[in-house]
């Protein structure tokens, strides 16, 4: 299939790589995948304009940022239109955000089944932050986008119970949490099979790979190993590796 992936995030980031490692999948299971957003991708590029772009956002208050983020989807939408009108595509894809007007255009501009994806629930990452969002406008525009797409996919049940709330169809919705390619799980259990310390068969070492958020909780993760005994059990051990506030 010929597949659009719609997103409307700053090229940096974690929410960068999510976007880049769904293409991938998609990719990897042999179809097309073109890219369309309103910044190019490089999660990991800190010296670009987008990366300066994001660095910026974030000293800003919430309702700065916010305006920028709409600011940018009516920039995707004017591009979206022009793609669509111009190329065929089985499926878009489409990564929406908290104020996300784009879904539901893309889904007026073409007969093409558009697909979109919510990750957790916004406002309560938001609320986690002691940070504040336009309530009316996030309520409007899930329940706009639910109304508009042919099927919403989300992380967890209890993300879906939280867009159900707002106003999507149940229906509509189908939870697929968040993974890893299966192929690079079998990879790196034959690599912890071969190399210390997760070969040592006296020692329970628990890996952690990703972004480093309080809102991840890696916190409860060391609570967790502290029941078990740890420090001192030296039967038990936790390697993390990561990047961000923590």
């Amino acid at each position: 299939m010929q597949v659009l992936a719609v997103y409307n995030v700053v090229g940096r980031g974690g929410d960068a790589v999510q976007v880049l490692e769904m293409a991938q999948a998609l990719q990897n299971l042999g179809h097309n995948v073109q890219l369309l957003g309103p910044t190019l991708l490089r999660p990991y590029d800190f010296s670009t304009k987008e990366g300066r772009l994001r660095n910026l956002a974030r000293r800003l208050p919430w309702w700065a940022r916010d305006c920028i983020e709409l600011t940018l989807q009516w920039r995707l939408n004017r591009t979206a239109k022009k793609v669509l009108a111009r190329e065929h595509f089985d499926l878009v894809f489409h990564r929406a955000s908290i104020y996300d007007f784009v879904g539901a255009r893309l889904a007026q501009m073409t007969t093409t089944p558009v697909v979109a994806h919510l990750d957790a629930p916004f406002a309560i990452e938001r609320a986690f932050h002691g940070l504040g969002h336009f309530a009316s406008l996030h309520k409007h525009c899930m329940r706009r986008l639910g109304q508009s797409v042919r099927l919403v996919l989300t992380v967890s049940a209890a993300s879906k119970d939280y867009y159900v709330k707002l106003g999507i169809p149940e229906e509509k919705i189908l939870v697929m949490p968040n993974g890893i390619s299966s192929e690079l799980l079998k990879v790196g259990m034959e690599l912890a099979k071969a190399f210390p310390p997760f070969s040592d068969p006296g020692l329970c070492t628990i890996g952690f790979v990703g972004s480093l958020s309080r809102w991840h909780r890696v916190d409860l993760l060391l609570e967790a190993l502290r029941e078990l005994g740890a420090p001192r059990d030296p039967r038990w051990q936790v390697k993390i590796v990561g990047f961000g506030e923590e």
